[in-house]
């Protein structure tokens, strides 16, 4: 979420855009940005400590795979939706946030963030660029926080459309 709002802060100043405008930019972009991410498991979760044991063991036993949205707000995580399978988790990852973002009206800004999942990053891209048509996208790795907390195989949607 921090990106994108770097990335419109740096736009503003190429543009010439006072020190206000900038912050009022990087509010802007703020107040439009969506982040989901599926989880291809919660044993990450776990041991960072976000979890407790007991969650844990049942998630891992009944093989769920959350869905999670992070607050633009308080950017605090929310559970969003539990699935079976890693396909479901990326289908219900898609559907979620090209719900949130298609809503809005203007231009889509989107990264496909992974946890060493670059093939499905690739293809989650395609369907994206296809279906949506995005001023822009991105694919990257997680972040060392994300990625601890996420793990391998992990997907996430982050993006917002321009206002």
């Amino acid at each position: 979420m921090l990106g994108w709002q770097v990335i419109a802060a740096a736009r503003a100043v190429q543009a010439g855009k006072s020190v206000q405008e900038v912050l009022q930019t990087v509010e802007a972009v703020r107040q439009r940005i969506c982040l989901y991410i599926g989880l291809d498991t919660i044993s990450y979760l776990a041991k960072g400590g976000r979890i407790g044991d007991a969650i844990n063991w049942l998630s891992n036993t009944l093989s769920i795979k959350p869905l999670v949205a992070v607050s633009r707000e308080s950017g605090k995580v929310t559970p969003v939706a539990v699935y079976r399978t890693h396909k479901a988790v990326l289908e219900g990852l898609y559907k979620k946030f090209t719900n949130a973002v298609g809503q809005q009206v203007g231009k889509l800004h989107i990264a496909v963030v992974h946890g060493n999942a670059l093939e499905e990053a690739e293809k989650l891209a395609a369907r994206l660029r296809e279906e949506l048509k995005p001023v822009e996208l991105f694919i990257n790795i997680t972040g060392p926080v994300l990625g601890l907390h996420t793990g391998p195989g992990a997907l996430a949607l982050c993006g917002y459309v321009e206002a």
